[in-house]
């Protein structure tokens, strides 16, 4: 399983059962609510094509054929703009 996936298994799932919570401690903060589970689902996404997209990069670096036919000459790091968010 992916990291990404594990680490917010672990410590977003406590996040969002701590904004249900609080929006049963109070429902009237309906807009509070949205935005923490917003939040939480949206970096859990980040992370998750950050780490995919890591583990191509790693599998290009390390393919036979690349190192046959090409090298790597330097390695910058670079942000990709999707319609959620920059990774």
């Amino acid at each position: 399983m992916n990291n990404s996936l594990l680490q917010s298994d672990d410590f977003g799932t406590r996040k969002i059962e701590q904004a249900v919570k609080n929006f049963t401690k109070n429902p009237q903060a309906m807009a509070e609510f949205v935005e923490e589970i917003k939040q939480e689902a949206l970096g859990i996404v980040i992370a998750f094509i950050g780490d995919v997209l890591t583990g191509y990069d790693t599998i290009l670096r390390e393919s036979a054929s690349r190192i046959e036919n090409w090298e790597i000459v330097r390695c910058d790091q670079k942000t990709l703009i999707t319609s959620i968010v920059c990774v």
